[in-house]
């Protein structure tokens, strides 16, 4: 069974835009790196890192939202 910060962060990847969730399906259940999936997606190495770190922001913020921040300490 998985903890409740975890499956509140798969549901919320799911409800992130969808470049944004397909970015950190890639990256954290798929294991790629910023370099491999850059050319799938059509971009530089950089710019999937930069999406990647806005992605990570928004769901960060959902699950402040979600869970209340001193559930995550």
């Amino acid at each position: 069974m998985l903890e409740p910060r975890t499956q509140s962060t798969q549901g919320l990847a799911r409800q992130t835009r969808a470049q944004g969730g397909d970015l950190i399906r890639r990256r954290y259940h798929l294991g790629q790196m910023p370099e491999d999936i850059a050319p799938a997606v059509g971009w530089t190495p950089n710019s999937v890192r930069v999406a990647l770190t806005r992605a990570r922001q928004t769901l960060r913020a959902c699950v402040d939202r979600t869970l209340g921040t001193s559930e995550l300490s």
